[in-house]
């Protein structure tokens, strides 16, 4: 829940940021349904949907949100990318697992992509996708990506931001997992 909320944050601060930067070459209806606070919103009513166990409807609103993103802003851009991982998170939640995998490949693609390998974002994705795996019982793949996200946000977090312990604490967990099944 914690992530989703990042991610609900970066989603709101990327398609602002995207916004301007984008709006003469993305200008919106009249009706104003092509602007990227109306994908935000179907993205969180998306949230809140799923939240709800409505997983149905859920997928929709991301569905939703992902194709106007993309049809604002392209389909490699970051926005996109936070909609996926909802659809990630949702099909996780469903036992929906290969699916889940895609999503949230596609979005850490994107990610790296877009943002670069060392961007906080990135990072997110990263750890998204470790603690799918990890979930899912492939620890070997998890730790890794565990490892990366967490030297991602060490080096370009302030010191001290909560996320580069909750990563590190997550990555030594991991080990001590991995560490169990061997024995």
């Amino acid at each position: 829940m914690r992530q989703n909320i990042m991610l609900a944050a970066f989603a709101v601060w990327l398609a602002a940021v995207s916004w301007e930067t984008c709006a003469p070459a993305a200008p919106a209806t009249a009706a104003g349904q092509e602007h990227p606070a109306v994908a935000f919103k179907l993205y969180q009513e998306g949230e809140q949907l799923r939240k709800q166990g409505r997983y149905q409807e859920a997928e929709a609103k991301y569905q939703q949100a992902a194709a106007l993103w993309e049809k604002i802003f392209g389909p490699d851009h970051p926005s996109v990318a936070v909609a996926l991982t909802g659809l990630a998170d949702l099909c996780k939640e469903q036992h929906r697992y290969h699916e889940a995998e895609s999503f949230y490949q596609q979005a850490l693609r994107i990610w790296e992509q877009a943002l670069g390998k060392d961007n906080p974002a990135t990072g997110f994705g990263l750890r998204s996708l470790a603690r799918f795996y990890e979930q899912v019982g492939r620890l070997a793949e998890a730790e890794p990506l565990c490892q990366q996200a967490a030297a991602i946000f060490a080096a370009s977090l302030p010191q001290g931001h909560p996320e580069i312990a909750i990563t590190q604490e997550e990555c030594r967990q991991l080990a001590q997992r991995m560490k169990t099944a061997a024995d």
